[in-house]
């Protein structure tokens, strides 16, 4: 198979000459985080590791399967997915 170019002119990609030099303080550019009003009011509400293995151990005892907490959940999502759509 032949590959012929259609233009002859070439072109380099990369060229040492004529580069100027960038101090190191012009090329640093940092990243940027925001946090949301949202997160920082839930960070202040920080779980405490007291609740936390207290929610671990009901995961283990599976309290969270019964119907009675399944209802419950259920009927605050239907009412959070209502509310966004108002």
């Amino acid at each position: 198979m032949e590959i012929n170019r259609i233009n002859s002119n070439f072109i380099p990609t990369t060229s040492t000459s004529k580069k100027k030099a960038v101090s190191t303080t012009e090329s640093k550019v940092g990243d940027k985080i925001e946090i949301s009003n949202e997160a920082k009011i839930l960070q202040q509400q920080n779980v405490s590791s007291k609740d936390l293995s207290g929610i671990k151990e009901n995961i283990e005892n599976k309290f969270y399967d019964s119907d009675e907490v399944i209802d419950k959940v259920a009927d605050n999502i239907i009412k959070e997915v209502s509310n966004s759509k108002e």
